[in-house]
């Protein structure tokens, strides 16, 4: 009877373990980010900078275009305090792993009168 028991068990768990599957998306297509302003802006040196940011795009399977916004990641920052250019890069990527194009803003940090 044990033996039994411990076969069915076993059916069962195998039986549930197949059919349970991944979050397998037909998700193909990729998320955009438009930048908020220019790609290319002047800064005074000295004043704190504030990043215009970018918004980001996604459109779901159900073609249903959503704000994704909160997947945006940053890097680089521009230093006010020397005079140069600094490239800040955007990219998101959806939940179904789909990866932005990147976008880059270019920001001339220059002494102003």
């Amino acid at each position: 009877m044990r033996q039994l028991l411990f076969i069915l068990f076993i059916s069962i768990l195998a039986f549930t373990l197949s059919s349970c599957s991944k979050n397998e998306s037909n998700d193909k297509n990729k998320p955009f980010i438009v930048l908020n302003g220019n790609s290319f802006i002047s800064w005074p040196k000295g004043t704190d900078f504030v990043d215009p940011g970018a918004i980001v795009y996604d459109i779901t399977e159900t073609n249903d275009t959503i704000d994704i916004s909160n997947r945006l990641q940053t890097s680089g920052e521009p230093n006010v305090d020397l005079v140069g250019l600094y490239e800040i890069k955007y990219n998101a990527d959806d939940e179904a792993g789909n990866s932005a194009d990147e976008k880059q803003r270019s920001v001339r940090v220059l002494i102003t009168k």
